[in-house]
């Protein structure tokens, strides 16, 4: 019964301790979520401030904008209105708008010869640069025409270097054919002559036999 009680209390205290660790866990979980939903709503209206400063700004630009183009076209206009009125005014407007031309017109000149002249020196430099490389080239096809004709001449000398070792390989192989040959005919010659002689010898102990066999009868 005491193990049974023992028991029945710890469960109790697990228990009560996995509901207290439930408990604090939910009330964690809850207070994340408030502050993200905090963190959410003051973004959001720190984006809506921007943005209306944003508009504000560019609406006083637009206004400024055209304000400036107004007052550029009513300052023309005041200009135009003064200059037909005027004769001296419109002479050194025509004598400014003549300066003006010919400074253009001189202007225009200047970069046509400028243009000209980079062309002019562009050409030059592209045409030493393929006479550069042409002699390159030429270096080169000159250097690959010696180094075949160094590689002829190796490759000659090689070639008779092996033909007179070939030469001279069948000249040793022939003479040794040649005592060979020699060797053979003197052997064979040699057993001709031991043959001869044996048989020889072999008729004369016949002949001297058959006298004593004859002797003898």
């Amino acid at each position: 019964m005491a193990s049974a009680a023992r028991e029945e209390g710890a469960r109790a205290q697990a228990a009560a301790q996995a509901e207290a660790v439930q408990r604090q866990t939910a009330a964690e979980e809850q207070r994340r979520q408030e502050a993200e939903r905090e963190a959410q709503a003051a973004a959001a209206v720190v984006t809506t401030a921007q943005r209306r400063a944003a508009l504000a700004e560019q609406a006083r630009e637009l206004a400024a904008r055209r304000e400036a183009e107004r007052a550029a076209v009513a300052e023309e206009k005041l200009a135009q209105q003064f200059a037909s009125s005027c004769d001296l005014l419109r002479t050194l407007q025509s004598k400014r708008v003549g300066q003006a031309t010919a400074a253009e017109w001189q202007q225009q000149m200047g970069a046509k010869q400028a243009a000209r002249a980079a062309e002019q020196q562009a050409e030059l430099q592209g045409q030493r640069q393929f006479e550069q490389y042409m002699q390159r080239w030429e270096d080169r096809y000159q250097q690959d025409v010696r180094h075949k004709r160094e590689m002829q001449a190796q490759l000659g000398s090689l070639l008779e270097q092996q033909l007179e070792l070939k030469e001279e390989v069948e000249a040793e192989e022939a003479a040794t054919r040649r005592r060979e040959e020699e060797h053979i005919k003197v052997a064979w010659h040699q057993a001709q002559a031991a043959a001869a002689a044996a048989a020889q010898e072999d008729r004369a102990r016949r002949q001297q036999a058959a006298e004593a066999t004859l002797a003898a009868n």
